[in-house]
């Protein structure tokens, strides 16, 4: 269960932003990408491998909120880096991911996904979110 998020070095905008969403109560997108409180930190090296994820093999969840969390990443984000970097915790790296209500999301605004995946056990450490 989410219990906290951190906001450090967010500009003022984007975390009145996600205070709103908070006070509304959360968007789905949250829960799924913290699916639990195992944070998958790196005791050692990692051997790492990337994928991108082919947006014709993912079904669009283009929703009303899904605009507004395009418009929140493209404002503060991308500027500087044109990409984003999120660590998801308990996802593995499957098949039935493509219907993960994140990527579904993501793939609506983002040019490109590329997961980043610990190959020794396929645990999904990272999410490259390309404007």
């Amino acid at each position: 269960m989410l219990q906290s998020i951190n906001v450090i070095g967010l500009k003022p905008n984007s975390r009145k932003l996600i205070e709103n969403k908070l006070s509304d109560g959360i968007y789905p997108v949250v829960t799924d990408l913290y699916r639990n409180a195992d944070l998958n930190l790196a005791t050692g090296r990692r051997k790492l491998k990337y994928f991108s994820v082919r947006k014709e093999a993912i079904i669009p969840l283009n929703t009303l909120e899904t605009e507004k969390l395009g418009d929140f990443f493209h404002n503060p984000f991308f500027a500087d880096t044109g990409s984003v970097f999120l660590a998801p915790t308990g996802w593995v790296l499957e098949e039935k991911l493509r219907e993960s209500v994140t990527i579904r999301t993501f793939i609506v605004f983002a040019r490109l996904l590329i997961l980043v995946v610990d190959s020794s056990d396929n645990r999904i450490v990272g999410i490259d979110i390309y404007a």
